[in-house]
C-alpha cells in the first residue's frame, strides 16, 4: 500500500462518516488533513485542534460501526481490536512516517487524544 493512499482513505472515511449526518468535512480541516506537520501555520492552532477532535471521533465511531457489523478484527495491544482494514492502514502511515496531519490525528485515535485532554489509550476489545 502507498501511504499517501492509506492517507486518503482515512480522510475519506471521515467524511464517509459525517454525511449521514448532513456534514462535511470543513475546507480548512480537509486542507490541513493533507498538510505536512511541518508546514502548518501556527495560526491553525485552533482549526488544528478541531479538525483533530473531530478526526479522532470520527474514526473511532467508524470503528465501533464496523465492530457492531462483524467486519474482521485484530488486536493491535491490550485492550484494542480494531478492523483489520483499519490496522493495515494505521500502519502503512505509521511505518513510513508520512508527514500529513492526519497521521497524527490517526495516532491520537489509537493511542490516547492528548488535544481531548485524554490521559490514556483508547480502548475498544
Amino acid at each position: 500500500m502507498n501511504p499517501e493512499d492509506s492517507a486518503e482513505w482515512v480522510i475519506g472515511r471521515i467524511q464517509d462518516y459525517l454525511e449521514p449526518f448532513g456534514a462535511m468535512v470543513p475546507d480548512g480541516m480537509y486542507r490541513l488533513y493533507r498538510t505536512p506537520v511541518r508546514e502548518l501555520d501556527p495560526d491553525d492552532r485552533e482549526l488544528a485542534r478541531l479538525a483533530n477532535n473531530l478526526g479522532v471521533d470520527s474514526i473511532r465511531a467508524m470503528i465501533e460501526l464496523e465492530k457492531a457489523m462483524g467486519v474482521p478484527t485484530v488486536r493491535v495491544r491490550w485492550g484494542l481490536r480494531i478492523p483489520v482494514e483499519w490496522e493495515a492502514h494505521y500502519e502503512t502511515i505509521y511505518q513510513s512516517n508520512f508527514p500529513w496531519y492526519i497521521s497524527g490525528v490517526l495516532q491520537n485515535t489509537f493511542i490516547g487524544n492528548p488535544l481531548n485532554g485524554e490521559r490514556r489509550k483508547w480502548r475498544s476489545p
